[in-house]
């Protein structure tokens, strides 16, 4: 999934982005195949946090 769709899925449902990290994220990865077990620890990924409305 692309952080951009994931985003705007997670605010139209009224979430607000907290914070975002790159920790996860392998520029090697081409994203052309699944992610499967086999390459757990090399796709690439993101980090979202979230807040629910009215949550402190």
């Amino acid at each position: 999934m692309d952080v951009a769709v994931a985003k705007s899925e997670l605010t139209a449902a009224g979430f607000k982005l907290d914070a975002e990290g790159d920790l996860l994220h392998n520029p090697a990865d081409n994203r052309t195949s699944s992610n499967s077990e086999a390459r757990h620890f090399v796709s690439d990924r993101f980090i979202l946090q979230m807040k629910r409305p009215g949550a402190n």
